[in-house]
């Protein structure tokens, strides 16, 4: 008995996808982890009572950290061909534009 052949059957996209996600994954919480750790001693000193900005400093470090590993996990699954498009980025890359075209 044959076997019918699956043009899609080739996982070597997907696995080298996944392998790549869940390696920047892992980088990206470690360095979310990072960032959150030193924050959060920071508040435990005087001088953290007094000065936020350092706070706020890592909480803008973080927020990119995220979106740089959003933005990766999106183009690996995407060329991968198992893409999702998130409804809410999509509107805020359209607000974004919009705003860039003045």
């Amino acid at each position: 008995m044959n076997a019918i052949s699956n043009p899609h059957s080739d996982t070597g996209p997907l696995r080298q996808a996944l392998v790549e996600v869940g390696r920047l994954t892992r980088q990206g919480c470690n360095e979310v982890s990072s960032l959150a750790q030193m924050a959060l001693v920071w508040l435990e000193t005087p001088a953290g009572c007094r000065d936020l900005e350092v706070v706020a400093s890592a909480l803008l470090a973080i927020r990119d950290a995220v979106q740089r590993l959003e933005d990766f996990v999106d183009d690996e699954t995407g060329g991968a061909c198992c893409g999702y498009d998130d409804p809410d980025r999509l509107r805020r890359l359209a607000a974004c534009s919009a705003a860039l075209k003045g």
